[in-house]
């Protein structure tokens, strides 16, 4: 993703930490860009982690992994406890986390909404320009899209399957935002085989692509 003064690539490592690099554009020079890693630690990290930025502050969401490895180098969070102000994660597994910078480090953990169902898969992230407002989609393992808004500093948790009696989805949603009308669309492919739009315009509505 991208900021107003940096570029910013949003990853998992190898050791299951989210962890997100950032190139700052001022100052670049031909064949000279350096890019500056940032660790989450104190909590592992299960699928593919997004990034965005929100009132000039990065947030990275990631899914809490369900299981915590100890042995090293699989470690987690045993510098973090030894920094003023620690704070351990005490939030539920196998949901989606939101890491907020604090200037320093990725350290506040929030977990967004109390999903029901297990996780499936990774999330997508669309952002509505005219209202400056965040959406997280992501699919649970009985087939139901669900949508996170972030408002006022806190997220909402709808079931747009369930509003739009839609069919369940096999694969992880795609949206966008139309910068025409403000609605919102996310499309996904379904356990039959079927391309499925999900549309909110004032409501949400269902439609079979194929």
């Amino acid at each position: 993703s991208r900021s107003a003064s940096s570029l910013h690539v949003t990853y998992r490592t190898m050791f299951g930490a989210a962890c997100e690099q950032t190139h700052r554009l001022s100052g670049t020079e031909p064949h000279r860009r350096s890019w500056t890693p940032r660790l989450i630690h104190r909590l592992p990290a299960a699928g593919i982690p997004v990034g965005f930025n929100k009132d000039g502050k990065r947030r990275i969401i990631f899914r809490a992994a369900e299981e915590w490895p100890t042995r090293e180098p699989f470690i987690f969070d045993w510098i973090e406890r030894r920094q003023p102000n620690y704070q351990r994660y005490r939030g539920p597994r196998n949901t989606f986390v939101q890491a907020r910078d604090n200037g320093e480090r990725f350290r506040r953990l929030e977990p967004i909404g109390k999903s029901t169902h297990q996780i499936a898969g990774n999330p997508c992230v669309i952002h509505d320009v005219k209202l400056d407002r965040h959406h997280l989609a992501f699919r649970e393992v009985n087939g139901h899209v669900r949508e996170a808004t972030l408002n006022d500093g806190s997220w909402l948790l709808t079931d747009p399957t369930a509003l739009a009696g839609a069919p369940p989805a096999a694969g992880e949603p795609s949206g966008l935002v139309s910068a025409l009308t403000g609605s919102r669309y996310y499309v996904y492919r379904g356990r039959e085989g079927h391309l499925h739009e999900l549309r909110f315009d004032d409501s949400w509505s269902h439609r079979d692509l194929s």
